[in-house]
């Protein structure tokens, strides 16, 4: 929320006599102008070139800096391979095994606790409408095994807010630790049994209890989501899977909330403000609350803790709101990734680990050397 409300310096000259609309398309979008020790002064794309610019507080130790983005994992590996990059970041450290190979660099790793990997329940699908069904998968959910399967770095998360907040309360979250028993339990109240013959989970009618998630197509939530199907299959639910492109997942998906379970990553605010995410009137597109999620006393604790300046309210708020979002397992929490950062030795950075978003690391760029 802090962030949201927070009012930027821009240079007048340039935006006095823009429309908003039209940033994304103006010369500003390639060229912007800031107060930060590096200026731009070439654009291509995907490839940014920076050089030193008349700093207030330092001059810079490195001259000039090229950017370069990939969209592929693939493409970002030929790069390294091919000796052109002095630095990467922006994939799990275990899919970067390859740097092994390699003398000379070393591997700066931080848990991001500002992301946050989900599976959305659509809590509109009368399939889904029952808590107890939510919370029974997420008692099914080995998480542990879920990230070791899919060769994944990351800290298990237990709820939506990071455990190194200080809104986190370890009284009020329900930790859904991987547990059978309980699973079972919900699932035979809930007129489910498991078919011998089959190993499946069913009601009376001999109908299969079965899902279908629906993921955005990379290598990464391709490993997680094969996984999964796999777990599931192991304790009785069909999981069938549904990869789709980015614009599929947010023109068709997002935008409509047609979806059984969503497999998404969100940022979230150091503050620990999570209206967006839950509120019921944030359940419309364009809004996040993906899940529809609905419950009356959550949405008077999160704009109550928005409103407050009081520490102690805040706390009492998102501790209650964890207590209710929790038990209502509108999502499965799995985990905030791990960001790696890989460094040639000639390259002295800062240290990054502190930082809370990865555009953090270049916070101290001035200081770098090579």
């Amino acid at each position: 929320f802090f962030e949201a409300i927070s009012v930027y310096i821009v240079p007048a000259h340039k935006f006095e006599e823009m429309q908003l609309a039209d940033i994304p398309f103006s010369s500003f979008a390639k060229y912007p102008i800031g107060s930060g020790p590096y200026e731009v002064y070439r654009s291509e794309p995907n490839v940014v070139y920076l050089k030193a610019s008349n700093y207030f507080w330092v001059t810079p130790k490195i001259e000039t800096f090229i950017y370069r983005l990939y969209s592929d994992y693939e493409n970002l590996e030929a790069a390294f391979r091919n000796g052109i990059l002095d630095a990467m970041g922006g994939v799990n450290g275990n899919d970067m095994s390859y740097i092994e190979e390699y003398s000379g660099y070393s591997s700066k790793e931080v848990t991001l606790n500002s992301r946050l990997r989900m599976i959305f329940f659509n809590t509109r699908k009368e399939k889904l409408q029952s808590k107890e069904i939510r919370q029974a998968l997420n008692y099914l959910t080995n998480k542990e095994k879920l990230l070791e399967m899919s060769n994944i770095s990351g800290v298990l998360a237990n709820g939506p807010i990071s455990s190194i907040s200080w809104a986190y309360d370890t009284k009020e979250v329900s930790v859904y630790a991987f547990n059978q028993e309980k699973a079972n339990k919900i699932l035979n109240n809930l007129g489910y049994s498991k078919n011998e013959e089959t190993g499946y989970y069913e009601k009376e009618d001999k109908k299969i209890l079965s899902f279908t998630l629906s993921y955005y197509d990379n290598s990464l939530n391709e490993r997680l989501a094969n996984s999964l199907k796999e777990l599931w299959k192991a304790e009785g639910i069909v999981l069938n899977l549904e990869p789709l492109s980015y614009k599929q997942i947010t023109q068709e998906i997002v935008a409509t909330r047609d979806f059984e379970l969503l497999m998404f990553e969100v940022e979230t605010t150091v503050d620990p403000d999570q209206y967006n995410l839950w509120h019921s009137l944030k359940s419309n597109y364009p809004d996040l609350n993906i899940s529809g999620y609905s419950y009356e006393r959550v949405d008077i604790l999160l704009e109550d803790a928005r409103r407050s300046t009081k520490l102690e309210t805040r706390e009492k708020n998102y501790s209650l709101f964890q207590r209710y979002l929790t038990q209502d397992s509108p999502a499965i929490f799995l985990y905030h990734p791990n960001y790696t950062y890989v460094v040639k030795d000639t390259v002295q950075i800062s240290d990054i680990s502190g930082i809370y978003y990865p555009y953090q690391r270049f916070d101290n760029v001035a200081y770098w050397s090579k």
